[in-house]
């Protein structure tokens, strides 16, 4: 399993950090975490080498803008613009699947029906399991807002990694990772208030 950074939190982004998105690879499957706020998802894609089109499961962590505006301009350009032939699931809370359609219908000439059948929605709840080709998602609440959720992937020969975004430690989180080769914690703080994070 390889995982790419494509940036690290904050909802302002500079040159020196873009908001989260990370991608797990493996020639079974390709998983996104996290969209960030804009285009700068596919800037970053590109200059990692990753092509958006080969990204068929994407998990949001939760709606705020830093984390998941950039989910309408990756779909539609990669469903409309580039024709792309496969589904992409889109999996998060209900909250924020109803949230990314709004946006999404506000935004993107044409509303879903543009992205046509490109596009499927999965609403997930806490502990939920998804299960990919030898390996699976875990879905584990945070503490951030409602509907925010962090994931335990584990790959088909037993790897696990942990993404978490935006949470408060609470008791029981460490229970609730398990054991994980790798632990993706996005937050954010100002400068003076690093110390903390």
């Amino acid at each position: 399993m390889w995982v790419t950074m494509l940036g690290t939190g904050t909802t302002h982004p500079t040159r020196a950090s873009a908001a989260v998105y990370v991608r797990f690879r493996r020639r079974q499957w390709a998983l996104l975490f996290d969209t960030s706020g804009g285009w700068e998802l596919r800037h970053q894609m590109f200059r990692a080498g990753l092509r958006p089109e080969s990204v068929e499961h994407i998990f949001l962590s939760h709606l705020h803008f830093d984390h998941s505006l950039g989910l309408p301009g990756l779909l539609f350009s990669t469903a409309v613009l580039q024709q792309a032939k496969r589904m992409t699931r889109v999996y998060a809370s209900a909250e924020t699947i109803l949230g990314m359609r709004r946006v999404i219908d506000e935004v993107v000439p044409g509303g879903q029906g543009r992205l046509g059948g490109a596009v499927h929605w999965f609403p997930l709840s806490d502990r939920e399991v998804v299960p990919l080709r030898g390996g699976s998602v875990r879905v584990i609440a945070l503490d951030h807002s409602a509907g925010t959720f962090g994931y335990i992937v584990t790959s088909p020969s037993g790897s696990r990694i942990a993404y978490l975004s935006d949470t408060r430690f609470f008791p029981g989180l460490l229970t609730e990772i398990g054991p994980v080769d790798l632990v993706v914690c996005e937050c954010y703080s100002t400068q003076e208030e690093s110390y903390r994070t």
